[in-house]
């Protein structure tokens, strides 16, 4: 089992629906939760002109691999309602995967930690949460 830590968020009503609902699927679907974090209001990063976002980290305990989890949680949003949409856009649930035990990778399709996890303020605050 490895601890990961997943950043949630919504922009799209009713966001608490959208991030409740990718929580009970995450619990089901890819292993134990260990900690929900709080949630907190933040500006869009990248497209400036759409709804503030919602968003949370989660700590799950899981059996997966990198690319399994990735695939689930692309799984996951699809089921909790997410259509598709231009990059930085308005979405109704986005999960990413911030960081994975302590594995650092970098594939086509998935970078551990996640690239932008230090770009941005609000995740840094929010992960002070779990130490």
């Amino acid at each position: 089992m490895v601890e990961v830590i997943l950043l949630l968020g919504s922009n799209c009503e009713p966001e608490n629906l959208f991030m409740d609902n990718a929580v009970d699927l995450i619990q089901k679907k890819t292993g134990k939760i260990l900690k929900i974090g709080n949630r907190i209001i933040t500006k869009p990063y990248g497209i400036k002109e759409q709804k503030d976002f919602h968003n949370q980290l989660i700590k799950i305990q899981t059996l997966l691999t990198p690319h399994e989890l990735l695939r689930e949680i692309k799984l996951i949003e699809t089921e909790v309602g997410r259509s598709e949409s231009q990059r930085w856009g308005e979405r109704e649930i986005d999960i990413d995967i911030i960081f994975y035990d302590k594995i650092k990778m970098e594939s086509p399709i998935l970078t551990i930690p996640h690239p932008q996890v230090y770009k941005r303020d609000f995740v840094k605050k929010m992960l002070k949460e779990f130490l």
